[in-house]
């Protein structure tokens, strides 16, 4: 049931005309995340990474919404299933706001 939540609202977030907060990472930091077969970096975590990828989902940049946002969270929701229930509960929250 969340997961069918967490889907619907990533496709709300992609519609969002909300402004993208400034990421913390830049491009090249998430290229290498998905060269590295989406494995989160050292010392950090999907769920840690993950509100700065919902932040990118409202990205004017189709690159940074679609490549690298989207592309990473769906990996790690239900590819890898790195982000549990408990981590994927404020996310939903804030897409649904």
């Amino acid at each position: 049931m969340i997961a069918r939540r967490v889907s619907f609202a990533l496709a709300f977030a992609l519609l969002a005309a909300a402004a993208a907060a400034a990421p913390t990472h830049d491009v090249a930091f998430w290229r290498a995340v998905a060269r590295d077969h989406y494995t989160p970096p050292a010392n950090t975590t999907a769920a840690t990474l993950a509100g700065e990828l919902v932040d990118m989902l409202a990205s004017p940049d189709p690159e940074q919404r679609d490549d690298i946002a989207y592309s990473t969270l769906a990996n790690w929701i239900y590819q890898q299933r790195l982000v549990d229930a408990a981590a994927l509960r404020p996310i939903v929250g804030r897409l649904l706001a």
